[in-house]
């Protein structure tokens, strides 16, 4: 998979950081990138992660850095997200190359979806019947009036 499969991939990516940064408890800005943080929900993987901006880590620096800064919180998970795409695609593929070496950690991929609509088929409104194939029984037969 090379390049960037969906041409919005920046804009999305910069959307979502910047809800989490709302929705989140605290968030640190470091030097490698930004620590999200949420006490107030510590079973929540994704409220308590951390965002690698630095480009050209190795896994060893990177599982360092999750260490440090989660488990330096108490958490007892490690989420992180390399906010560069070439730089989270090879920091994938060596540590699903060198998986014994990096036992409890597994690859997760991203992949954002947009849905632009379509000028053939335009978007029924909501108070249209979605089904208007489907006879609906009256409303007296379905709350069980009589």
């Amino acid at each position: 998979m090379e390049g960037s499969a969906t041409p919005d991939r920046d804009e999305l990516l910069a959307f979502e950081l910047a809800l989490d940064e709302k929705v989140c408890d605290e968030v640190h800005r470091e030097s490698w990138g930004r620590l999200f943080l949420t006490p107030t929900a510590p079973l929540i993987w994704d409220a308590n992660w951390v965002g690698i901006e630095e480009v050209g880590l190795s896994v060893a620096q990177i599982v360092a850095i999750a260490d440090d800064a989660l488990g330096g919180e108490g958490f007892g998970h490690r989420t992180v997200c390399l906010l560069d795409q070439a730089d989270g695609r090879r920091v994938g593929e060596e540590v699903e190359s060198e998986a014994a070496q990096w036992p409890r950690w597994e690859v997760e991929r991203t992949r954002y979806m947009v849905w632009r609509g379509d000028a053939l088929d335009p978007v029924r409104r909501l108070d249209e019947d979605p089904h208007p194939e489907i006879a609906l029984p009256p409303d007296d037969a379905v709350s069980g009036k009589r």
